[in-house]
C-alpha cells in the first residue's frame, strides 16, 4: 500500500464523495478519567504535547511511527504492515501544546468502504475498530484523558466494555490493555489500545496522546 500523508479533513471529504464517511458506527464505548468538558482551561504552563496514530515496535529494527503530531500540527496517513504486525486505517495526530490538548486515533480509511481499521499481532491477536482514539485536554480539576473506542473486535469476537477504567485483557501470551493512562512528571499519557507480545518481541500503541509538563495536575484512570 501507497503512504501517503494528508490531512484528516481530506480524507473525511474523499470518504464522503466515496459513498459515507467512516468515522462514525452504532455502537461507541468512551472511557474517561474524568467528566469531558467544552470550555478551555490553562492547566498547565510551558505544555508540551503530542500525539501519534500508530507505533510498532519490534526486535532489531527501530520503532516504526504513523501520524505523529508535536503541537501545533496534525497530521495523516495511510498505515502499512510493519513486519509480522499487519495494519489497516488512517492514523491520525493532532496536538496543541499552546491549549494543551492533543488526539491520537486509527480509524477506518474512508476509501475502502465496510472495512474497519485493524492490527493483527504476529498472527496471535487480531483486533479491529471502527475508531481507536486517545485524547487529553485540560479541565478545570488539571489535564484529563479519555478514550474512545468504536465497533471493537478481538478474534472476530465483539467487545463491549462499559467502565471507565483501564482494561486489561490476555491472550495466548498476548495482553491487550483498553484505556490505558499513566500519569508521570506532570504529564498524562493515553493510549487508546496497548498490544504487548513478549515472546515475539512486539509492542503497538494504538491512539496515542500525551500533554503536561513538570509541576502541572493530572490524574490517570484507575485499573478495574
Amino acid at each position: 500500500m501507497e503512504t501517503t500523508e494528508q490531512t484528516r479533513r481530506d480524507f473525511i471529504k474523499k470518504g464522503a464523495m466515496v459513498g459515507g464517511v467512516a468515522w462514525a458506527a452504532p455502537t461507541i464505548l468512551s472511557m474517561s478519567s474524568a467528566h469531558a468538558q467544552t470550555a478551555l482551561y490553562q492547566c498547565c504552563p510551558n505544555c508540551q504535547a503530542a500525539a501519534t496514530g500508530l507505533r510498532v515496535d519490534l526486535p532489531l529494527i527501530n520503532p516504526v511511527s504513523f501520524g505523529v503530531a508535536t503541537g501545533p500540527s496534525q497530521t495523516c496517513m495511510v498505515v502499512a504492515d510493519v513486519g509480522n504486525v499487519l495494519a489497516a486505517g488512517v492514523a491520525c495526530g493532532s496536538a496543541n501544546s499552546q491549549q494543551c490538548t492533543a488526539t491520537g486515533e486509527l480509524v477506518a480509511d474512508p476509501n475502502t468502504p465496510g472495512q474497519p481499521a485493524s492490527v493483527n499481532v504476529g498472527g496471535v491477536v487480531l483486533i479491529t475498530a471502527s475508531v481507536l482514539r486517545g485524547q487529553v485536554s485540560c479541565g478545570p480539576n488539571g489535564l484529563e484523558g479519555s478514550s474512545t473506542i468504536v465497533a471493537l473486535t478481538i478474534n472476530g469476537n465483539p467487545v463491549t466494555l462499559t467502565s471507565n477504567c483501564q482494561s486489561v485483557i490476555s491472550i495466548a501470551g498476548v495482553t491487550i490493555t483498553l484505556n490505558e493512562q499513566t500519569c508521570q512528571n506532570g504529564t498524562l499519557t493515553v493510549r487508546a489500545l496497548h498490544v504487548v507480545a513478549p515472546n515475539l518481541g512486539i509492542d503497538v500503541v494504538v491512539g496515542e496522546a500525551s500533554a503536561g509538563a513538570p509541576g502541572c495536575t493530572c490524574m490517570a484512570a484507575p485499573r478495574c
